[in-house]
């Protein structure tokens, strides 16, 4: 409705751009770019396409000319395996890390420069699993991006998006778009107050 409210307010135009203007008025949108200064750590609940974002993220880096550190977080089986896999094909460095403590420690001898951290998957609905989440950004003063699928309902996306938000990320990574039959969830994301990464 606020949406709709914004581009009844707009001037007669075309459909498209009217659309636009209306979404721009209510969301935000920046860009993941690879900070030198500041790590970003890729956060979300199991199965979101957390790793493959990451990957994503690094390939951006990799072709603007930055290789960056990149560093897994994640216990599950096979994900650290992934992972490596991901940054020998990128030509990137690569660490394992087993929790905050180990990952305050690597991050203190690395040199300057941009680091990706894959986090294990985190139910945001659970206490637990957010208090590991700040407790990992913490050790590496870094930024948490959220990766959401697309094709969540939207109360529960924004919720999630909400919680997630709490601890203290202020972006998301949209995942799975091509496999959503709605989009309702893209806008409970930007609701809850996160802006669109990617």
């Amino acid at each position: 409705e606020a949406v709709m409210e914004a581009a009844v307010q707009l001037e007669d135009g075309e459909a498209t751009a009217t659309l636009a203007h209306a979404l721009d008025q209510r969301y935000g949108v920046h860009p993941a770019e690879i900070d030198h200064d500041r790590p970003l750590l890729i956060a979300g609940p199991p199965g979101a396409g957390k790793s493959s974002a990451l990957a994503k993220l690094a390939a951006r880096a990799v072709t603007a000319g930055a290789a960056p550190y990149i560093i897994s977080a994640d216990a599950r089986a096979g994900a650290k395996a992934q992972m490596a896999a991901y940054a020998g094909a990128l030509g990137c460095p690569f660490e394992s890390v087993d929790g905050p403590r180990e990952l305050h420690a690597l991050l203190a001898r690395l040199p300057a420069g941009p680091i990706l951290i894959d986090s294990a998957g985190v139910n945001p609905f659970e206490l637990d699993d957010l208090e590991a989440l700040t407790d990992l950004a913490d050790a590496a003063d870094a930024e948490i991006i959220a990766v959401m699928e697309a094709g969540l309902a939207p109360g529960d996306a924004e919720d999630a998006a909400g919680l997630f938000a709490s601890v203290g990320a202020g972006r998301v990574i949209a995942t799975k778009i091509d496999a959503a039959r709605r989009l309702g969830a893209l806008l409970g994301f930007g609701e809850a107050g996160l802006a669109y990464a990617h």
